[in-house]
């Protein structure tokens, strides 16, 4: 039996087994010495872990469990820990504690085939991210959750969906970037963290580790996730300078690299317009492909098909700006209309 069969019910005993194994010496640890006292504390809130988890209380197991590696930060507790996020249905911060034991130098090299097993099995389900840091020995965090430790770098995996990975290190500015993809994907992340300048002399602290700010500002945590739902305007420009159409309307991201849109035409004559957009990269600078259909009424409905490539610079989860080159050509245009026009634009994009 194994603390990490998919199972449930096999799931709670197995938890039992792991508190079973005497905990032995650890170097998954902080930087002071070991206490006893910490030691048997750990072990009797390990206890109380598993009677919750017994009882499906699996958020009060969770606490109770993150509360003892708090105290004695052996890799054996880690295995409890993922066992519970499993039981929770949140399977990127399970295989995140699993990759968490493999990663210790005293996890149990007997266990490792068993657990990197369930490791593909999660990955199935979630994102995985290989990410490299500059310095080395952050923390990092995913949106809004907790701050974890890494070294020079390793595998985070995050939910499906577009997320924000950020990275701190006393010293350094916060550096963070939007990453995502589909569940079973696979992408890569490089964070470089900039040192502090001179000037910045205040030092805030309380729980968790110390965070420098700059005097007379507070200091910000890492903005969140972009909001699927957006609005767009953008100018469509006539490449030989004729004139110009506002495009206005909405945008959705259906998946993290594809981004739908529709909306109005206003210029010498209204329109409509559908599109489609899709994104070579997930950064804050991602290149693009986009095809559409614009529509204008004038003496009928006159149809193109639009096709070009660009790029967008995402500011922040709220503002992106995009420039894009492309080209139309009309099925009906009007005899004073060339059916064939370079028709370049530029715009921004918000989000809440």
């Amino acid at each position: 039996m194994s603390c990490t069969t998919p199972r449930v019910h096999t799931a709670l005993a197995a938890a039992a087994l792991c508190l079973a194994v005497p905990l032995g010496p650890l170097a998954v640890r902080t930087a002071h010495a070991e206490d006893p006292a910490d030691k048997q504390d750990a072990r009797a809130l390990m206890q109380s872990g598993v009677a919750l988890l017994k009882a499906k209380d699996y958020l009060g197991a969770l606490a109770v469990f993150k509360d003892a590696f708090r105290r004695f930060p052996s890799s054996k507790i880690l295995l409890n820990i993922g066992t519970t996020l499993r039981a929770l249905d949140r399977a990127a911060d399970a295989a995140n504690a699993y990759q968490q034991y493999l990663d210790a130098p005293d996890s149990d090299p007997a266990r490792r085939p068993e657990i990197e097993k369930l490791l593909v099995e999660l990955d199935r389900k979630v994102v995985r991210v290989e990410l490299t840091t500059d310095p080395a020995n952050v923390e990092v965090r995913v949106d809004e959750g907790e701050w974890v430790a890494i070294g020079i770098g390793g595998a985070i995996r995050i939910p499906a969906g577009e997320h924000r990975i950020t990275a701190r290190k006393p010293g350094y500015v916060e550096a963070g970037q939007p990453v995502g993809g589909a569940a079973g994907t696979r992408t890569e992340l490089s964070l470089t963290l900039a040192k502090v300048p001179a000037a910045a002399v205040g030092v805030a602290t309380g729980p968790g580790p110390t965070v420098i700010t700059r005097p007379g500002r507070t200091s910000a945590g890492p903005a969140g996730p972009r909001s699927r739902l957006g609005v767009m305007a953008a100018a469509h420009i006539d490449g030989k300078g004729r004139g110009a159409a506002a495009a206005l309307g909405l945008v959705v991201d259906v998946v993290p690299r594809l981004q739908l849109g529709a909306g109005a035409l206003v210029g010498a004559s209204t329109g409509a317009f559908v599109s489609a957009t899709g994104y070579v990269l997930t950064g804050s600078v991602r290149p693009l492909v986009a095809i559409g259909v614009p529509v204008f009424f004038s003496d009928g409905a006159r149809a193109a098909l639009r096709a070009g490539a660009g790029v967008e610079w995402i500011a922040s989860p709220h503002l992106s700006v995009v420039l894009e080159l492309a080209g139309e050509r009309y099925f009906n245009a009007e005899m004073d209309i060339d059916q064939t026009q370079f028709v370049p634009a530029v715009g921004a994009r918000g989000r809440l």
